[in-house]
């Protein structure tokens, strides 16, 4: 292809490589087994404990007060979220137990995707037999039996 106007040519040319692409990528993903799909995102389960570490730090500091700076202005300001805290004590409490429920489900949900891993690995196990004896049924169905006539 040239570097000046694009011509019909130009089009036609880059649709056939499209198309001829295509078709490489979509017989290369027919030929992939099922088995080949199970369990391909390892860093799921990677973010979600990530996610519930975060998650439980952030509710273990959770009504704290902050660190300040031991100016003047960091000490009134710290003065200032205790008092906020003081008058808030009931909205603080619910929110503690709040993220309290949070961070249990979330062990829960690190829990139950280890046991939907399992599963998968069980699944996988079982789809490569299956597939394994259709292999041997074909096999064994191509094979002429001795004493028919072909």
């Amino acid at each position: 292809m040239s570097l000046s106007k694009p011509t019909a040519m130009d089009a036609e040319e880059l649709l056939s490589l499209l198309q001829q692409r295509i078709l490489q990528v979509s017989s290369a993903s027919r030929t992939r087994s099922a088995v080949d799909f199970v369990g391909e995102s390892p860093t799921v389960g990677s973010n979600l404990s990530r996610s519930a570490q975060h998650l439980e730090a952030a509710a273990a500091s959770f009504g704290s007060l902050p660190p300040s700076p031991p100016t003047f202005r960091g000490r009134l300001g710290l003065l200032m979220v205790g008092f906020i805290n003081r008058l808030l004590w009931w909205q603080i409490a619910v929110s503690k137990r709040f993220a309290s429920a949070m961070c249990d489900f979330a062990q829960v949900q690190l829990e139950e995707q280890a046991n939907q891993q399992q599963v998968a690995i069980d699944v996988e196990e079982r789809l490569r037999a299956v597939e394994r004896t259709l292999q041997q049924l074909q096999q064994a169905q191509r094979q002429p039996n001795v004493g028919e006539r072909p």
